[in-house]
């Protein structure tokens, strides 16, 4: 059991990923891997499942090419979110049309203005360039946000809030939680849907993932992903 399972056996959280098909893809000699599956019709609160990548997609091609592997289950758009944030920090261009690809337009316009604001803004107070980072598994404050190889994250569905369907969204709209030790309150809400007609699920509402998380301690020093 690594040191990220410790922790969350520790405080009862069960840190198997439900059994089931997963998806997968290679990309540019990367390996990217949806582990377990959340159920699309039918709410099991707190299922949990996961995300492993070798690498960030680096180009707004990687990511369409992650994108139409992953976003079939709903735990892959989550996935994407975090490596969308990523790309943004990289490159704004690119990272706000991979965002505009795995959200609603109305929740890619709100991502893309945080982001601005804490990931490409050179404030050595306010800016936080490692957000993406931090919800990754091994990633800490104290360790500059540098996270665990292979990339992992946790996945769960949320444990007290059921699906509900959306007329506005077109969907049944899943709640959501993704693991993030940059917070105080660690499993950070996200919302997905899957638009009538679409084959891939969007993310539809996600401000728990782009608020501040911790600043990285004083003498440690963010690498990158």
């Amino acid at each position: 059991m690594g040191f990220f399972d410790q922790i969350l056996s520790a405080v009862g959280v069960n840190t198997t990923p439900s059994p089931g098909a997963s998806s997968s893809i290679v990309v540019n000699g990367h390996s990217y891997q949806l582990l377990g599956t959340i159920d699309h019709h039918n709410w099991q609160a707190g299922q949990r499942a996961g995300f492993q990548a070798d690498a960030v997609p680096t180009t707004l091609d990687d990511f369409k090419r992650l994108r139409e592997a992953l976003a079939v289950e709903p735990h892959g758009a989550v996935a994407l979110q975090i490596l969308a944030f990523e790309l943004f920090r990289r490159d704004q261009q690119a990272g706000a049309e991979a965002l505009a690809l795995n959200n609603t337009a109305t929740n890619a316009r709100d991502c893309v203005e945080r982001l601005r604001e804490l990931t490409v803004r050179q404030d050595p107070y306010y800016s936080r360039p490692y957000l993406a980072a931090s919800f990754f598994e091994g990633a800490t404050p104290t360790n500059g946000y540098n996270p665990c190889r292979p990339l992992r994250q946790s996945i769960r569905s949320s444990v007290n809030k059921n699906y509900q369907a959306s007329q506005l969204l077109h969907g049944t709209v899943l709640y959501l939680d993704v693991y993030s030790e940059g917070y105080d309150t660690p499993w950070r809400s996200i919302e997905v849907v899957r638009p009538e007609g679409s084959a891939h699920y969007v993310v539809s509402n996600c401000p728990a993932c782009y608020t501040q998380c911790k600043a990285i301690a004083p003498d440690a020093t963010f690498h990158g992903l």
